[in-house]
């Protein structure tokens, strides 16, 4: 007959902690975990998210690269992608999704601002300001 372990938040915390180290989650996330799980069956699988589609990591995606794999362990990138009939998309040259026109503008700014200590965002933007003003 098996028996269920079941930890308290504190309990829980230090078993992550000491599987984890400084990677655990915090103590907070942890309580709030907790909470989730008390109130009832809880979805615990990932929600589709914008971006690069899930559809890579198929069965039949799989079974066609494995075998062109285990032939030719250096096979490379582009070979699987003419073999699986991926298409490269392409991108506008100056796409606004994929850079800044304002990118230039960082090292400037930040050679203006090293060493300068700010307490609260009320003295940043002020200097910020002024260093864009004197920056070409």
């Amino acid at each position: 007959m098996a028996t269920t372990n079941f930890y308290n938040q504190q309990e829980s915390y230090n078993t992550l902690r000491l599987a984890f180290h400084d990677e655990d989650p915090s103590l907070s996330t942890l309580y709030n975990w907790f909470i989730l799980l008390k109130r009832g069956p809880t979805n615990l699988t990932d929600d589709l998210r914008r971006g690069h589609l899930s559809m890579v990591t198929t069965e039949d995606n799989i079974s066609a690269v494995r075998p062109m794999i285990e032939t030719d362990k250096r096979v490379t990138y582009q070979q699987l992608r003419i073999s699986l009939g991926v298409e490269i998309l392409a991108h506008q040259p100056y796409s606004p999704d994929l850079t800044s026109c304002h990118f230039y503008l960082f090292p400037k700014i930040k050679e203006q601002l090293l060493g300068k200590w700010f307490t609260d965002a009320e003295e940043i933007v002020p200097a910020h300001e002024k260093s864009m003003e004197a920056t070409p």
